[in-house]
Formats: structure tokens, C-alpha cells, sequence
């Protein structure tokens, strides 16, 4: 049966950008995706959901021997990633992209699953989808799965740490053959609104603007206390890895 897959507009005008400021994030992750799933045998199945552009999921691949079951809502985000997997002989082997939005999709995940991927996603989806989502997750997970999932916390040294106080836009540039990309962020804090993000890109040439396109979405930031509450009664456990980082089990 097929049906239309609920998706953030937004990335479909972003995707073009996305992965330019994605590289860092996944670096800092790297060393936990390796922690929690290094170990697993090769015959294991992981999901990694809300692929997007797939940065995560070659990441996860390059750490594990695993097998990887890619979701992701998007037609822009999933061709990208679809087109990672094509031009990687590894990835070809051992990873499948599927079209889907959580938690409606969820049937679409094979059972047993031996572990999850849930990163720089959960704040699209409201706190009903969320429950949902970790109690289908505990019905498709063998006892002892793991997960990894991010989590956005706040910290009273943000100056220090960033150079940047609460609230103030981060500016991100990339350098590309000729031209600049610029990306300025404008999280909740800035705009006022606790479950909006803005993201304005620019592409430069020798310090002129060529063209500039903004786009707004909804995030629901979702914190490692929220994350154990959801999680309640689903089954699953949770333990912090770093900040922002957790893992779940089953």
C-alpha cells in the first residue's frame, strides 16, 4: 500500500546546503556511534532514522560491520542519500534506504532490530509522536539492543564554549571552488518562539552576494530529562554519553 509521506518542507529548498555544516557534528558523535556499536556482529540490523542526506548513516557504516536500514521522509534528503549508498560498493552491501516518516512508518522497519540511530531529529516530531515512536522501537528491538540519540541541552558557559551567548544567530561559512556559502542560524531563543528555527544561506563571490534563501521550520528541542520521561514505561532505558549524547537499551 503506498500514501503520501508527511515531510518538513523545509528541506526540501535546504537541501542543497545541508551537508556543508554537517561534517562537524558527525565527528563529534563518531567516537560514540563507534563505543556503541563497534562490538555488534556483522549479521546485526541497524536503524538509522531520519536519515537525511545519509552523513550518519556512512558514519555508522564506517564503525560498525553492520547492517543498516536508512529511513528518511524527504525526496531531496533521501536522493542524496540514495545516491551515497549507490557510489559506495560498502554501503551498496549492507544498506537499504527506505521512504518513510516516523513514527507513522514504522511498520516499514524490519523486526528484530539490534539498534538505533536518532540524531539531529527528534525535535521535528511533538511529544505524542515521540512516545509512540520509543514504544514501537521497544517492540522491534531484541533484548540488549542500543541506541544512539541526540539531545539539546543548555549550558551556562554557552560564551565560553562557543563564543556566542544563548539566543545570538550562529554564523557558519564553507569555501567551495570560487565561491562562499555562508549559513546564519537563528534558533527558538532568537526568534522568540520556543519550537522555530530560521536558517538564512548565502552563496558569495569575491564578497558579493550572488543569491540568499531563508528558511523556517518547526523544533521542538527535546532534553535528556524529557527524553527519560518519554521513554517511561516503552521498555527502554536511558544513560547520558556526553551532553547532548545518549544512549538507550532495551
Amino acid at each position: 500500500m503506498t500514501h503520501t509521506l508527511p515531510t518538513e518542507p523545509t528541506y526540501e529548498g535546504l537541501g542543497e546546503f545541508h551537508d556543508l555544516s554537517m561534517t562537524a557534528p558527525w565527528e563529534r558523535l563518531r567516537p560514540h556511534v563507534r563505543t556503541l556499536f563497534a562490538g555488534l556482529p556483522a549479521t546485526s540490523t541497524v536503524a538509522d532514522l531520519g536519515a537525511g542526506s545519509g552523513m550518519g548513516t556512512r558514519v555508522l557504516a564506517q564503525e560498525s560491520g553492520v547492517r543498516i536500514v536508512a529511513l528518511e521522509p524527504s525526496l531531496v534528503m533521501r536522493s542524496v542519500l540514495t545516491a551515497r549508498v549507490g557510489d559506495s560498493p560498502d554501503l551498496s552491501r549492507r544498506v537499504t534506504v527506505l521512504a518513510g516518516a516516523l513514527p507513522v512508518d514504522l511498520d516499514a522497519l524490519p523486526r528484530p532490530l539490534d539498534g538505533c540511530v536518532c540524531a539531529h531529529m527528534l525535535g521535528h516530531l511533538d511529544t505524542s509522536a515521540r512516545r509512540r515512536l520509543w514504544r514501537g522501537l521497544a517492540d522491534r528491538c531484541t533484548t540488549g539492543a542500543v541506541g544512539l540519540v541526540t539531545t539539546e541541552e543548555r549550558h551556562e558557559d554557552d560564551l565560553a564554549r562557543t563564543g556566542r551567548r544563548a539566543g545570538e544567530p550562529l554564523v557558519e561559512t564553507r569555501v567551495l571552488g570560487g565561491l562562499e556559502y555562508r549559513a546564519v542560524y537563528r534558533d527558538a531563543g532568537t526568534l522568540g518562539s520556543t519550537d522555530r528555527f530560521s536558517t538564512t544561506y548565502q552563496v558569495l563571490a569575491d564578497g558579493e552576494l550572488l543569491r540568499e534563501a531563508t528558511f523556517a521550520g518547526s523544533w521542538a528541542p527535546v532534553s535528556y530529562e524529557v527524553l527519560v520521561d518519554e521513554l517511561g514505561s516503552s521498555g527502554l532505558r536511558a544513560r547520558t554519553l556526553a551532553p547532548g549524547v545518549a544512549a538507550i537499551t532495551r
